[in-house]
């Protein structure tokens, strides 16, 4: 029987956060918007070089419970939403997008220069950019003058066939190498990068599935392109953060080059590793963030579903799977701050209503003291796992700190990677990280739900605050009073170390 992509979507079971339309309604400002554009691929489902599947997987993406609305462009008279689009002032701006993809085909030519900085100002207002090509030159017209961009994938990349050619394709079933590996149900598999410490590390934020974890595999082809991390950042196009160190793109996952040859490809005489994905968290620099992909053949329906050229991904479940989310995740992980700060309320008037932290809200008290705003904390740190990925929970706290102030989340990471001082350290580990998330979780929902209590009208309170302004004035509020209430925890703590010295 065949299904729809939405059906396959839900067909996958992977836990969500369901908000009742009702509490979405009265958000609409915070629905994210994506273009897709492309000028040589094309939105035909019975096309091999179609973006068809992957157009379907982000619409039917749920981004923070929101269901984004996606628009598609095409440079020609090949059928999309827009054709013959070119970037105006008036077609790409920050009020009217969030996210861009970009997948370049054309390989002659440049960009015109006027299109050039209105895509930049895009990125510099804070919107998210995707973009990928292919081999050789394929792409280097649409995406090889973008400041940032140009120096995150070769775009003037190795060849199709000759021994320089970069290969993912799997020998397949039948152990031989050919062109239409790339169409069956096997995949490459990746490396992803990861962080952390010794207690707790993950891939990337682009990596990461809520239930399997990790997602380590892509399509294969024959002749890919790689991304690129630049040697220098002593360009304007690179920004600075608030404590004046320019952001550098970072690689999310490498993959290996190898394969044998056929008609057509010369054999891989020397394997070596290549930058699959590159990322660039612009948000630290306070510009949009961007991701750059080796290929576009990782998104195109010739790799992903059934074709004249083989099965496709579609046909191996696990790996389809993981490859979804990986495009879900783009699309979220792109989004401006703005538009995920905008997100958090919906999220949080329906969390406040899941037990158990429902039932810690039963009591609920106007002024909270510190350990009540822990529990609630750590509720909230439980709720949120079944419903998030770690990089999602990270960014809904870091959020959360730039609320109270915004150079406070930038303090704490820099202070947590770089500081050797003896009293950082020792006043890190009286108040952990780990106490200051809980008591901002706990702050931001016994905020929520005071504004908001349950079985209230919600378009009465949210008049009566003012809408999500009010919601972010009364959370500051709260936030402020956690932090304090924390920091006289800790000094008070210290005080009864000293007296104890003091009597010895």
């Amino acid at each position: 029987m065949n299904t729809t992509k939405a059906e396959r979507l839900l067909q996958r079971r992977i836990p969500n956060l369901f908000i009742d339309q009702l509490v979405i309604s009265y958000f609409k400002e915070c629905t994210p918007k994506i273009l897709i554009f492309t000028d040589g691929l094309n939105f035909n489902s019975n096309n091999d070089f179609g973006l068809t599947d992957f157009v379907d997987t982000i619409k039917n993406t749920s981004i923070h419970g929101m269901t984004p609305i996606v628009e598609t462009a095409h440079s020609g008279n090949s059928a999309a939403d827009h054709t013959n689009f070119t970037f105006t002032s008036s077609t790409l701006s920050k009020s009217k997008y969030d996210v861009l993809f970009l997948f370049g085909a054309a390989s002659s030519g440049s960009l015109p220069a006027p299109e050039v900085s209105v895509i930049s100002k895009f990125m510099d207002d804070g919107g998210g950019v995707f973009a990928t090509g292919d081999h050789s030159y394929l792409g280097m017209r649409l995406c090889g003058n973008i400041k940032r961009i140009k120096e995150m994938r070769r775009w003037a990349g190795p060849s199709a066939g000759g021994t320089d050619r970069i290969s993912t394709n799997d020998p397949g079933a039948d152990n031989t190498f050919q062109f239409e590996d790339q169409s069956d149900t096997i995949p490459q598999k990746i490396y992803p990068a990861y962080t952390g410490n010794q207690t707790s590390s993950a891939p990337h934020y682009l990596l990461q599935h809520p239930t399997k974890k990790i997602i380590e595999v892509l399509p294969d082809h024959p002749h890919e392109s790689e991304c690129t991390v630049p040697n220098s950042l002593a360009s304007s196009d690179w920004p600075e953060d608030s404590l004046g160190n320019a952001v550098s793109p970072e690689v999310v996952a490498i993959s290996v080059s190898y394969g044998g040859g056929f008609t057509g490809k010369e054999p891989i005489s020397t394997p070596r590793s290549f930058n699959a994905i590159v990322a660039y968290d612009g948000h630290n620099a306070n510009v949009g963030r961007i991701s750059t992909d080796a290929t576009w053949h990782h998104f195109i329906n010739i790799n992903l579903i059934n074709t004249s050229s083989g099965p496709g991904l579609i046909a191996n479940p696990d790996a389809y799977d993981r490859v979804n989310t990986y495009f879900g995740n783009i699309a979220k992980w792109l989004m401006p701050k703005n538009t995920r700060r905008c997100l958090r309320w919906p999220i949080i008037i329906a969390v406040k209503e899941m037990y158990p932290i429902k039932e810690f809200l039963f009591d609920i008290k106007k002024s909270p003291d510190l350990t009540t705003l822990l529990e609630l904390g750590q509720e909230m740190q439980t709720t949120l796992a079944r419903v998030m990925t770690p990089g999602e929970q990270q960014e809904f706290v870091t959020d959360l700190f730039e609320m109270h102030s915004e150079d406070l989340a930038q303090q704490i990471t820099s202070l947590h990677k770089q500081s050797n001082n003896i009293e950082d350290q020792i006043g890190l580990r009286t108040a952990p990280l780990e106490l200051m998330e809980q008591a901002a979780l706990g702050a931001v929902v016994h905020a929520v739900a005071t504004a908001v209590p349950t079985n209230s009208d919600l378009e009465t309170c949210l008049k009566e605050i003012g809408g999500s302004k009010g919601l972010t004035k009364i959370t500051k509020r709260t936030l402020k009073h956690a932090f304090k209430e924390l920091s006289s925890a800790v000094y008070k703590g210290r005080e009864r170390i000293d007296t104890m010295l003091d009597h010895c």
